[in-house]
């Protein structure tokens, strides 16, 4: 039966619930934003960490429940069962063959799931390696974490996998991100330190300045830097890529942030595992948080979607969430070619081939009829015919070079495509940045699915 509720809990918030959605719009500070939920249904699955993937859909593994879950966002849940019993599916994330990849720390292995739900599994060679955070690298691989190997796996998307010791005994790594350098990065819960991995295995560790920080989870900012949590420390931190640490606290103890992922405002949000909030900080360390509708749903992963919402999972909630902050508006396009670097004339061009580690800026002027009040672009991203394995870079073309964040990790040779959310600068022309970050020239395309206002 379909019914719909309206009324106020906790003096903070006016809930309405329809079918199996619930909304919630809250204002701290006089600032608005609107939280759905969306129920699970498979009963206390343990929602974990959650992903952007290619066929315009959000992606989450179910820790307790043993499936790799799908939402649209229109917010209809599909979820698909792991062949391997009692598995533990922890982190997942869109891979550069156009599936979805995820970490077993039970069940030791790597599993890769097509946007139709087949599975393949690839065992780890340590055994109790643990995997548990994993992402896709500038080299056209997938990289991973073995909490209880101490190492940093590495595997290709045809299932090879090497492995790379870490220097610190007993580290135990877990978040994992890609960097605006073109290195790795991840977090020792254990060591208390920040590595660094070159795709040639090379190990760097930077040592916190807080004691038995608890790190969790990593993530590249739009600021150039990386992003990571600090659990027994109450805060947020920010590592730049040489190295230097600067940490934030938030505004009350015994939060637990969580997750953190890179939002399309430039702003960096996160999940409080205990204090029940989803929080933004900006570049400069101010923190603004939200409460999540459902009492102790403790949020865990977070993930920009591709219309450009904060999607998060709710671990002990059994939901998924979505956050749409304030002053943010959507509005989907029919698919346009912005940019084509194949073509020397007509609307999209954008000729020659981007040359290796190369730097453009691309000028929006009026192009698909994007209106100069956009502020940001949903867009899909293709790398093709490339000579050698990298990434592209998008951001907002008032950025030095550099400060992008990876959107498009692709093998030599081969053709990969993928969705995202760029920033546009706020200055005459609305320019994009686009970097190669390759050995070898690739041809680069670029179609607008909508705009953010």
């Amino acid at each position: 039966m379909l019914r719909t509720v309206t009324g106020v809990r906790r003096g903070l918030a006016l809930v309405a619930f329809t079918g199996i959605a619930f909304t919630w719009t809250t204002r701290p500070a006089g600032a608005a934003v609107t939280i759905d939920e969306f129920a699970i249904p498979t009963a206390a699955s343990g929602p974990n960490d959650i992903t952007s993937g290619p066929d315009g859909s959000l992606w989450f593994t179910q820790f307790e429940g043993n499936r790799i879950g799908r939402i649209t966002i229109a917010g209809v849940i599909t979820e698909f069962a792991i062949p391997t019993a009692a598995s533990g599916p922890d982190d997942i994330t869109s891979g550069p063959d156009g599936n979805l990849w995820f970490t077993e720390s039970s069940g030791n292995r790597i599993g890769r799931i097509t946007p139709s739900g087949v599975f393949t599994e690839f065992v780890v060679p340590t055994a109790n390696g643990t995997p548990r955070g994993i992402v896709s690298g500038p080299d056209g691989a997938l990289w991973f974490t073995e909490f209880g190997g101490n190492r940093i796996g590495r595997i290709t998307t045809a299932g090879e996998i090497t492995e790379f010791a870490i220097p610190t005994a007993d580290s135990q790594p877990v978040g994992i991100a890609s960097g605006p350098d073109g290195n790795l990065w991840f977090v020792e819960l254990q060591g208390n330190r920040i590595g660094r991995i070159t795709i040639a295995g090379v190990i760097t560790e930077f040592e916190m300045p807080t004691a038995s920080d608890a790190l969790i989870s990593i993530a590249a900012g739009a600021d150039g830097n990386l992003w990571f949590r600090k659990s027994r420390g109450d805060g947020i931190g920010r590592i730049t890529p040489a190295g230097v640490v600067t940490e934030f606290s938030l505004p009350a103890a015994g939060r637990r942030a969580h997750g953190v992922a890179a939002g399309p405002d430039a702003n960096v949000w996160f999940t409080e595992f205990i204090g029940n909030r989803i929080g933004r900080i900006t570049p400069a360390g101010v923190v603004t948080e939200f409460e999540v509708p459902t009492p102790d749903a403790r949020p865990a992963g977070i993930a920009t979607g591709p219309d450009g919402n904060l999607w998060f999972t709710e671990y002990a909630g059994n939901r998924i969430g979505r956050l749409v902050a304030p002053g943010t508006r959507f509005h989907p396009v029919t698919p346009c070619r912005l940019f084509d670097t194949r073509n020397d004339s007509g609307p999209d061009a954008a000729s020659p081939i981007l040359a290796p580690a190369e730097s453009r800026l691309l000028v929006l002027d009026g192009r698909c009829g994007i209106p100069v009040s956009a502020r940001a672009l949903a867009v899909n991203v293709t790398a093709t015919d490339p000579e050698a394995p990298g990434s592209i870079a998008l951001f907002r073309g008032d950025l030095a070079t550099g400060e992008g964040t990876s959107v498009l990790s692709f093998p030599a040779g081969r053709t990969r495509a993928s969705q995202g959310v760029v920033a546009l600068d706020l200055h005459a022309g609305r320019t994009i940045r686009v970097v190669n970050e390759a050995a070898g020239s690739t041809h680069v395309v670029l179609d607008v699915t909508g705009y953010f206002e």
